[in-house]
């Protein structure tokens, strides 16, 4: 009986150690995105928006992949496919920071949450434009009900 008794607790014991080993690794599903990626000279960014920012006159070739193509290449993030657009060689888009800096934003301000033509900018760090596309950034205010919120509309030459 003290051998059964014995193996038991050795077995639970085990048991509970196992469950508790944190090098565990638990996988959880990667959802998959809704946009179609988009791929401006190497850049990756799946907000739309982006492609209003780009003068026509810039671009060199667009190439588009679907399906099988998009997803071997770029991953989950091109299951929805790929727009590869190739600039001309002597166009530079700006980065949101080198926007900033050209416009002359002041430093505080850059905390504050970004526009585009009044509707939010989701992602800054995939945010890419001509030049020749913004008309201006101002520091504007909306109201939440409660008080005025400041916020950096970048309004551009449409």
């Amino acid at each position: 009986m003290r051998h059964i008794l014995l193996i038991l607790f050795v077995i639970t014991s085990h048991f509970t150690f196992a469950q508790q080993n944190p090098t565990r690794i638990i996988s959880y599903a990667t959802p998959i995105p809704n946009d179609t990626l988009i791929v401006i000279n190497g850049k990756p960014t799946s907000d739309g928006k982006v492609l209003n920012l780009i003068s026509a006159k810039d671009i060199e070739n667009i190439e588009v992949l679907k399906d099988a193509a998009s997803a071997a290449i770029y991953g989950i993030r091109g299951a929805n496919g790929v727009i590869i657009v190739t600039l001309k060689k002597n166009v530079k888009l700006l980065s949101y920071e080198k926007l900033l800096e050209k416009f002359r934003v002041r430093k505080e301000y850059r905390q504050h949450m970004s526009y585009l033509d009044n509707q939010p900018i989701n992602n800054t760090a995939e945010f890419y434009a001509s030049p020749s596309r913004i008309k201006d950034i101002r520091l504007q205010w909306r109201s939440n009900g409660i008080s005025q919120i400041p916020y950096l509309n970048i309004v551009t030459n449409e």
